[in-house]
C-alpha cells in the first residue's frame, strides 16, 4: 500500500505476519513515520512481494502456518534480488536457540512481541541506514568494474588534483605505477609530458569542461593523448571533484598529417592548371578570340561555374592544410560582427539557388573575442557554410546569438536544416565526414569544415558542442575566450 500525499516516502518496508492486527499495527507505526508499507498475512505471498518489490527492510514473523519465517528468510537470502535486504525477525520466542537459528538463516535483527513503537522505528531507521550504505557500496563496486574495463583512461581527482581513482588504461597511457591510497598528485604524474594548456593555467580554469592534449615527444615513438577534464561543483559553486578522460589519438594524428601532406601536394598541383583555365575563360568572356556564339557562350559559362566550384574546393583544402598545424596569434583580438559581415556574403554567393535569412542577437559590449582576425573569419565561414549547405527547407534560417559566461563568450549558431543524428555528434568533427547514409557525391564540399572549426576552437582553448533534432535543425554552441580587459 502506497502512502498518500505528495511527500516522498523514506523507504519501502514489507511486513509479513499471519496475525492481521499485528501487521496493521506495524503498518500504522511505520506509515506515520513516513515509510511506504506493503503488508501480507501469508508467507508465500511475502516471498512473492519481496522478490517483485525488493523492499528496503523486511519485518518477518517467525511463527506462521505452512511456511515459517526461517524458511522465508532462507529463500530471500538465496535470491540475488533480496540477498542484501535487511530482515528483522518478529518473535514472541526468547530462547537463545531460536535466535541462533534465525541468525544462521540470515536474519539481521529481532523485535520482540509485544511491540514498542520507539524500538521498532529505531531498529528500522538503523537498518535503513545500513541498507543505504550497502547500496552505495554496491553501486561503487559496479562503477569500479565498469571503469576498470574501459578502453579509455579514467582518472578521478579531488579539488586539490589528488588522484582518488585511476583505471588500468590510464595507468598504461601515462606509464604510471602508483597507489591511490597515497593520494598522488596528478600534475606531478603529468610532469614528464607536454600539455597543450600550461599546467598552472589549466589548474586555474574553472569552466565545467576543458579539452586539451597531452604529448610525449621525447622518445622515438611519440604519444598524443586527447584529454577532457570535467569539473564537478558543489552547491556553493566550488570545485568538488574532477574526472579526466584520456584517449590515445596518436594514430589519428599521424593519419591526419599524412592526409595534410597529400592534400598540400594535390593543392599545389591544382593551383597552376586551375589558374590557367580561369584565365582563358576570362579571355573568352571578353571576346578576346572573336565573337562567341550564344550556345558556346552558355557552355563556357557552365564550365566557368564548375571551375569556380573547383577553385572553392581548392581554397578549402588550403584552409584545412593550414589549420592542421595552426598556432594562436599573440594577444589576439577580433570583432565577431566584422567576421560575420565579411563571411556571410561569401557564403550566400556560394549557394545562389537557396533563399537564406540571417538573424543576429549579439550581447552588447561583448563583440570582441581573443581570437586572431583571420582565424575568426575562417571559423565563421565554416560554421555559416555548414548551416546553409545542408539546408532542406524553402527558407534557410540561420540565427546567431551570444552571451558572456565568466571569461568566455558563448556563441550559438542555430539553423533549421535536416538535423544531425545523435550518434554522429562526435564524427562530424572528424575529417572528410558528411552526414550521408552512403556516399553520393551530391553534397558539396569535402567534409572538412567542422574539422576546421574544431581546430580553431582548440587552438584558442575554447569549446564546441552540438545539439540537434532530426528534421528541425541543429545548434552549435561555441565558447570563445574574451580578451583579458573584458574579463571581470
Amino acid at each position: 500500500m502506497a502512502l498518500s500525499g505528495d511527500k516522498a516516502p523514506k523507504g519501502t518496508i514489507l511486513v509479513v505476519d499471519d496475525m492481521p492486527h499485528n501487521a496493521r499495527l506495524l503498518r500504522t507505526y511505520l506509515e506515520s513515520d513516513g515509510y511506504r508499507v506493503f503488508e501480507t498475512h501469508e508467507a508465500e505471498e511475502g516471498v512473492r512481494l519481496a522478490l517483485n518489490e525488493v523492499p528496503d527492510v523486511v519485518l518477518l514473523d517467525i511463527m506462521m502456518p505452512r511456511m515459517d519465517g526461517y524458511e522465508v528468510c532462507r529463500i530471500l537470502r538465496d535470491s540475488e534480488q533480496t540477498r542484501g535486504v535487511p530482515i528483522v525477525m518478529i518473535t514472541a520466542l526468547s530462547g537463545i536457540d531460536d535466535k541462533t537459528r534465525a541468525l544462521e538463516v540470515g536474519a539481521d535483527d529481532f523485535i520482540s512481541k509485544p511491540f514498542n513503537r520507539a524500538e521498532i522505528l529505531a531498529r528500522v531507521k538503523s537498518l535503513m541506514r545500513i541498507r543505504y550504505y550497502q547500496s552505495l557500496l554496491a553501486e561503487k563496486q559496479k562503477m569500479d568494474a565498469i571503469i576498470s574495463d574501459m578502453a579509455d583512461g579514467i582518472v578521478v581527482m579531488d579539488a586539490r588534483w589528488k588522484i582518488k581513482k585511476i583505471n588500468k588504461a590510464a595507468k598504461n597511457l601515462l606509464n604510471l605505477s602508483i597507489d591511490v591510497d597515497s593520494e598522488p598528485d596528478m600534475m606531478e604524474c603529468l610532469g614528464r609530458f607536454e600539455l597543450s594548456i600550461p599546467p598552472l593555467e589549466l589548474m586555474a580554469l574553472e569552466r565545467p569542461v576543458t579539452s586539451f592534449q597531452i604529448i610525449r615527444s621525447d622518445l622515438d615513438l611519440p604519444l598524443y593523448l586527447a584529454a577532457k577534464l570535467t569539473r564537478v561543483f558543489d552547491l556553493a559553486g566550488r570545485i568538488d571533484s574532477m574526472a579526466l578522460t584520456l584517449r590515445d589519438v596518436t594514430d589519428e594524428l599521424v593519419s591526419e598529417r599524412l592526409q595534410s601532406d597529400f592534400l598540400s601536394f594535390i593543392s599545389h598541383k591544382l593551383r597552376t592548371p586551375v589558374t590557367v583555365i580561369k584565365g582563358f575563360l576570362d579571355l573568352f568572356g571578353k571576346n578576346a578570340y572573336g565573337e562567341i556564339p550564344p550556345k558556346l557562350a552558355e557552355a563556357i559559362n557552365r564550365v566557368r561555374n564548375k571551375v569556380d566550384e573547383l577553385d572553392s574546393l581548392h581554397e578549402k583544402i588550403i584552409t584545412y592544410v593550414n589549420c592542421v598545424s595552426l598556432a594562436p596569434e599573440v594577444n589576439p583580438e577580433a570583432s565577431l560582427k566584422a567576421a560575420i559581415e565579411k563571411t556571410w556574403p561569401t557564403v550566400k554567393a556560394r549557394y545562389k539557388n537557396k533563399h537564406v535569412e540571417l538573424n543576429l542577437e549579439m550581447a552588447e559590449g561583448f563583440d570582441t573575442v581573443a581570437i586572431g582576425e583571420e582565424h575568426l573569419a575562417i571559423l565563421m565561414d565554416a560554421l555559416l557554410d555548414n548551416a546553409v549547405k545542408f539546408a532542406d527547407k524553402e527558407i534557410c534560417r540561420v540565427e546567431i546569438a551570444s552571451r558572456p559566461i565568466a571569461s568566455m563568450l558563448e556563441l550559438e549558431i542555430r539553423d533549421n536544416g535536416p538535423g544531425i543524428p545523435h550518434e554522429m555528434y562526435d564524427r562530424i568533427f572528424s575529417g572528410f565526414y558528411q552526414c550521408e547514409s552512403h556516399f553520393s557525391g551530391n553534397v558539396s564540399g569535402l567534409g572538412i569544415g567542422l574539422v576546421v572549426v574544431k581546430k580553431v576552437i582548440d587552438t584558442y582553448k575554447g569549446d564546441v558542442a552540438v545539439e540537434s533534432s532530426l528534421s528541425e535543425g541543429s545548434v552549435f554552441r561555441l565558447r570563445l575566450p574574451l580578451p583579458a580587459k573584458q574579463v571581470s
